[in-house]
C-alpha cells in the first residue's frame, strides 16, 4: 500500500487490480525474479500479448546490464511470465498439477514412492515417456503435447529428465492452500498399487510411446524455432525504426532552444 505523493488534475485512483498488476509491470522492469502465485498470474496477463521469445529476450538483456544472476531465470518464478504463452496455459499445467497431487493422496502415496514406481528404467530419473505413463495411471490422460510441455516446464535445469526435485517442486505448485489436508485416503484395500501395474507395461508399447511422443517433441521444437525467428525479425525491424527516427530527429533538432522559423506568441 502507497499514498499518492502527487498527480495531475482530474487524476481517479485505479483499481486494486490495475494498481496490482502495474505494481507487477514495474517489478518485471525492476528484474524482480521472484514472485507468488498471484504475482506471477497478474505479470503473466500483462505480458501474454508479446510472444515468450520477446519477454525473455527482453529479460534476459535487461538483467545482464544489472546484475549478475546467481542461478538460471528459469530455476525462479519468473519462468512462468516467460515461457508460458496464456494465462489458459498456466491454468492447464497447474490442473494437471493438482489432479497428480489429489490422486497421490487418495491413494496414500507419497510423492517420493511415486516417483521411484514411475521411474521405469530405475536411473532415478524420469524420461519423457515415462511421465506419460505416470500421468496416463493417474487418470489425467494428456495429450501428447500436453506431456511434453508438462515436462518441458517440469524440468527447471533443461536436461532433459525430470529429477526428484523437479517433480515434488511441479506437483506442488500452487496447491498448498487447495484443500488437500482434509483429503483422506481411500481404504487400503481398494487402493491402486504404481510398481504392480508398470512393471506389466511391455517393452515394445515403452519405445512405441517414446517415439510418438519424440515427434511431437520435435514438431514443438520446430513451431517454436519458427515464431522465435519471426519475434526476431520483428525486433530488428522495431530497432531498425527507432534508429531511423533517432537519425531523423537528430538532423532537424537545431539544439536544446531550436530557432523557430515563425514567432508564435508575437513578440
Amino acid at each position: 500500500d502507497f499514498d499518492i505523493f502527487d498527480s495531475s488534475f482530474g487524476f481517479q485512483e485505479p483499481e486494486q487490480y490495475q494498481r496490482d498488476c502495474t505494481e507487477q509491470i514495474f517489478s518485471f522492469l525492476d528484474c524482480k525474479t521472484y514472485y507468488d502465485g498471484y504475482q506471477s498470474n497478474l505479470l503473466l496477463k500483462t505480458l501474454q500479448l508479446n510472444e515468450q521469445f520477446e519477454r525473455q529476450s527482453f529479460f534476459s538483456s535487461v538483467i545482464s546490464c544489472r546484475r549478475r544472476l546467481v542461478q538460471s531465470w528459469r530455476e525462479t518464478p519468473i519462468s512462468e511470465p516467460l515461457l508460458f504463452r496464456s494465462e489458459f496455459d498456466l491454468l492447464i499445467r497447474v490442473s494437471q498439477a493438482i489432479a497428480i497431487r489429489n490422486t497421490l493422496i487418495l491413494n496414500g502415496i507419497t510423492i517420493e514412492s511415486a516417483f521411484s514406481d514411475f521411474d521405469i528404467s530405475q536411473d532415478g530419473l524420469l524420461q519423457l515417456e515415462e511421465l506419460w505413463f505416470a500421468m496416463n495411471w493417474l487418470g489425467i490422460e494428456p495429450t501428447e503435447s500436453e506431456v511434453v510441455e508438462f515436462f518441458e516446464a517440469a524440468d527447471a535445469d533443461r536436461d532433459g529428465v525430470i529429477n526428484l526435485r523437479e517433480f515434488k517442486d511441479t506437483i506442488k505448485y500452487k496447491i498448498e492452500n487447495a484443500g488437500f489436508k482434509h483429503i483422506k485416503p481411500i481404504k487400503r484395500d481398494k487402493r491402486r498399487i504404481i510398481s504392480n501395474e508398470i512393471k506389466l507395461i511391455p517393452v515394445e508399447h515403452i519405445q512405441e510411446i517414446k517415439t510418438k511422443l519424440n515427434s511431437v517433441k520435435g514438431r514443438i521444437k520446430k513451431q517454436r524455432q519458427d515464431e522465435k525467428d519471426i519475434s526476431e525479425i520483428k525486433i530488428a525491424e522495431e530497432d531498425e525504426r527507432i534508429l531511423d527516427e533517432m537519425d531523423i530527429e537528430s538532423e532537424a533538432s537545431l539544439g536544446p532552444n531550436p530557432r523557430f522559423e515563425s514567432n508564435p506568441i508575437g513578440v
